[in-house]
């Protein structure tokens, strides 16, 4: 007992803030740690005296039993505790005024010399308080601990000293996290750290009263207040009534911060505890419940969130009859979060177009400025000027504050707990569930500058932690609600994901993938096939045509339906696919591609049609292959064959029938010669209003056609590269010669058709590379026989002499590619491709004369003549 008393005493001695400093502690933070040979002794004496304490404790640790049995012992420790939390708290109220004193340029070097000498001090302080406070609490028994702690929550309830609640409920923290393994071990340890569910509880339920008797002291000081005014009262009663409604918010700041502690703390427990005994935590439900509720408090509503998640998790079942009480509050709590993230974003993306043209300007005026004077100097400052804009790109108040983040994080956790414990009660709520799960602010991860980036990183409650919990919870709810129930729910939504746009949508999509893939068996797939392809094909292939203003990126959402048809299909025997097939023929409407086609209404149809044969083909293969061959070869042919249509005209293909350039020269400027055509009837000064208007209208249609046909005709190549590849073995191809005819000229067509329709060359390269150059090449190495060789290498050739350069070099990139892939057994067109090859080898483009050179090259390897170039240019 002396022993203790002395220790109690020594630590009362150790001062790290000087009571009678009520404005700033920087006076005494210059006494204490200054430069002065007083401050320094007394810095050494300070863990001198902490060092000493920490040996006595060690030595009296032995006697374990009679320091539980001592009811005097017993009070020195609850006062050593209590010392010792009031020394921590008083440590980081300093560690908080020095950081915010770095930038307040009114204090001396001296003084900030002081601080930085004070925060190194008051760590080495921090560890040895902390080491005191680990020993204490192994010398006591679990009964003995539990009614410290019991004491610590309920004794220290004076304004000066409830931060040693809080302190106290952190130490019980530790202890559980730190001893569960002996908790759950030993059954009378884990009932006396249940006793303590019940005071928690109440330590909730509590402060509820206190926030409330504090509002009514703030109300009873604010009516005395406006008494004194009216009476006219000296301004020194006015200042004492604001300093006591001043005590009064730190005293409900206090109890709010003392009850999120709390609800952190039985969020603890019940990770830990409740496992072994769930019943104990059943009453705790409606008080976390009602803390949910506290709208007033955000960050305790977040508490609360966080810990009826962790009581989802752990209870299960158990929470079933308090499920209508917060599951709908969960949910409209999020949702309201949502919609302030949703006007952020907005802010957001209208913040980064408008410095997106003040870049733009901002680069015009520095181009200027070079060229009116090229300073040295002057392009340093605007680099430093141009880092510093880098710097600040990230605009805090354009982004949700972390409170409201994080009530978005954890109600959204409450939603994902209860999907993963009790699917089949989420039912009622599924309309309104999927309407939080599919906004576009949790769907979709926003574009972050680095700052945000590094603040994402060192939060728990963040954009993409957000985003990767909604995900999460549209898994478990495809897994665990019924298909039923769900599919119809999931068309529903259709509806809500139009108006949140491209993400959501592909979210949807993928969604029905999912539920396709991993929950339909026979007998399912035999029941909702045909209400899921009636939903892709409406709901999907159709928005191109009916909605394409609404979506930024319609071909990723057209990629999601897609990858749901096949899901869905992979589900499918023969006659159902070919029954599905056929109806989404019959929906495309082929007959419709040769007629005027004004609105591109087959058009906006065959895009998503061709992408959905691409990838059933990628993904069935040979399986595949019949239903191309037998139903769309035609259709890819005249696809390729179709070139841009001008408004009033009919639709045209390309004949290239006869082989002769001149006509594929026609077919390739075609487009350009419309467009002047174009140009020329609106400088008509005579043409009414009504005309212009249509005017413009068929000028807006001619560049959709555009657009949609290069889509078009890069898919329908793909489409049918695909199908060389799966078809079978030799003897059992379905590709033969009629489809070979079929398809060589409109393939080969694309050499000058495709350049004729792009305006940018690097487009034009990238669609002969990835498509055109390993199509035929695939098609010359299918068809292995010479006569079929023949067409193509002659098509192919006459696409040299075209004006434009970038459809020779494409033309001998296809012959190279070819020879590389036959080799040898080409050589028997060797006399009918050296004339062509002659008259390029003198190219005035000089990728084409190095194109020729590699060809002519690979030639004399092939057919063994060293002297070809020369044979050439003789």
């Amino acid at each position: 007992e002396h022993q203790l008393f002395a220790v109690l005493q020594c630590v009362r001695s150790v001062v790290v803030v000087d009571p009678q400093a009520a404005d700033s502690v920087s006076p005494f933070v210059a006494s204490l740690y200054g430069e002065s040979g007083d401050g320094v002794e007394r810095q050494r004496w300070q863990l001198a005296m902490l060092e000493w304490a920490y040996e006595r404790l060690e030595d009296v640790a032995y006697a374990a039993a009679e320091v539980n049995d001592s009811a005097t012992t017993y009070r020195w420790l609850l006062e050593l505790f209590g010392v010792l939390f009031t020394r921590l708290h008083e440590i980081t109220l300093l560690h908080d005024e020095f950081a915010c004193a770095k930038s307040d340029d009114t204090l001396s070097a001296e003084e900030h010399r002081a601080q930085r000498r004070a925060n190194k001090h008051l760590r080495r302080v921090q560890l040895r308080v902390d080491d005191l406070l680990n020993l204490l609490s192994g010398m006591l028994d679990t009964a003995n601990f539990v009614a410290l702690v019991k004491d610590l929550l309920f004794k220290f309830v004076d304004a000066g000293r409830l931060p040693i609640r809080r302190r106290a409920l952190a130490l019980l923290n530790d202890c559980v996290r730190r001893e569960r393994t002996a908790i759950l071990a030993d059954e009378a340890q884990l009932s006396e750290y249940l006793s303590l569910v019940p005071v928690l509880q109440s330590l909730v339920e509590s402060s509820d009263d206190d926030s409330t008797q504090n509002k009514a002291k703030a109300t009873t000081n604010k009516k005395k207040n406006t008494q004194q005014q009216r009476s006219k009262r000296r301004k020194t009663s006015k200042d004492d009534n604001d300093d006591r409604n001043q005590n009064v918010d730190e005293q409900q700041q206090e109890t709010v911060a003392t009850q999120m502690m709390a609800l952190y703390t039985l969020r603890v427990m019940a990770e830990v505890l409740a496992p072994a005994r769930p019943t104990a935590f059943v009453p705790l439900m409606p008080a976390v419940v009602a803390a949910t509720k506290q709208s007033e408090h955000v960050e305790l509503q977040s508490s609360a969130f966080a810990c009826l998640t962790m009581l989802v998790r752990a209870l299960g079942a158990r929470v079933v009859p308090f499920l209508s009480s917060f599951f709908a509050h969960s949910l409209d709590t999020l949702g309201r979060t949502l919609v302030s993230a949703d006007e952020l974003a907005s802010r957001r993306r209208e913040q980064q177009q408008q410095d997106g043209h003040d870049d733009e300007d901002k680069d015009d005026d520095e181009e200027q400025q070079h060229q009116d004077n090229d300073n040295d100097e002057d392009k340093n400052n605007n680099n430093h000027n141009n880092d510093d804009d880098d710097d600040n790109d990230d605009d805090s108040s354009l982004y949700l504050d972390s409170a409201t983040l994080a009530l978005q994080y954890h109600s959204l956790a409450v939603v994902n707990a209860v999907v993963r414990a009790l699917p089949s009660f989420v039912t009622p709520f599924l309309q309104r569930l999927l309407a939080c799960l599919l906004h576009p602010v949790v769907v979709e991860v926003p574009q972050l500058g680095a700052a945000r980036r590094r603040w994402a990183r060192s939060v728990v409650a963040s954009e993409e932690s957000v985003a990767y919990l909604a995900s999460g919870s549209l898994r478990r709810l495809v897994k665990g609600v019924p298909v039923r129930v769900l599919l119809p729910e999931l068309f529903a939504a259709h509806a809500t994901c139009m108006l949140f746009g491209d993400a959501s949508m592909r979210k949807l999509f993928d969604l029905v993938a999912l539920v396709c893939s991993s929950r339909f068996t026979k007998e399912l797939a035999v029941a909702h096939y045909k209400s899921v392809f009636k939903f892709l094909l409406v709901g999907g292939l159709e928005l191109r045509r009916k909605h394409r203003t609404r979506f930024d990126d319609i071909g990723g959402v057209e990629a999601s339906v897609v990858r749901a048809f096949v899901a869905l299909v992979l589900k499918l025997n023969e006659e159902q696919l070919k029954a599905t097939f056929l109806k989404t023929l019959e929906w495309l409407g082929v007959s419709e591609s040769s007629r005027h086609d004004r609105h591109n209404v087959h058009l906006k149809k065959a895009v998503p049609f061709m992408a959905l044969v691409r990838g059933l083909l990628d993904k069935l293969g040979v399986i595949f292959v019949p239903f191309v061959v037998s139903y769309l070869w035609e259709v890819c042919a005249q696809y390729l064959s179709r070139r841009v249509e001008m408004p009033g005209e009919a639709a045209q293909d390309d004949d290239a029938g006869d082989g002769d350039d001149e006509d594929d020269e026609k077919n390739g400027g075609a487009n350009k010669k419309r467009k002047r055509a174009a140009d020329s009837d609106e400088d008509d000064e005579d043409e009414e209003d009504v005309q212009g208007d249509e005017e413009e209208e068929d000028e807006f249609l001619l560049i959709e056609q555009v657009l949609l046909l290069n889509e078009l005709q890069s898919t329908t190549v793909a489409v049918v590269h695909l199908s060389l590849e799966h078809d079978a073995e030799e003897e059992q191809r379905l590709i033969g010669k009629q489809q070979y005819e079929l398809i060589t000229r409109p393939l080969a067509g694309q050499l000058s058709a495709g350049a004729a329709q792009r305006d940018d060359e690097d487009e034009y390269e990238e669609f002969v590379e990835s498509s055109l150059v390993p199509c035929l090449t695939t098609l010359a190495s299918h068809m292995d026989s010479y006569t079929y060789w023949k067409m193509l290498n002659h098509q192919v050739l006459l696409k040299t002499r075209n004006s434009n350069p970038d459809v020779r070099l494409a033309a001998l990139q296809v012959l190279h590619s070819v020879l590389r892939k036959v080799r040898e057994q080409w050589l028997v067109l060797m006399p009918e491709t050296m004339p062509f090859i002659s008259e390029v080898m003198e190219d005035d483009d000089e990728r084409v004369e190095i194109e020729v050179h590699d060809i002519v090259s690979l030639l004399e390897e092939l057919s063994g003549e060293s002297n070809l170039v020369e044979q050439l240019t003789s």
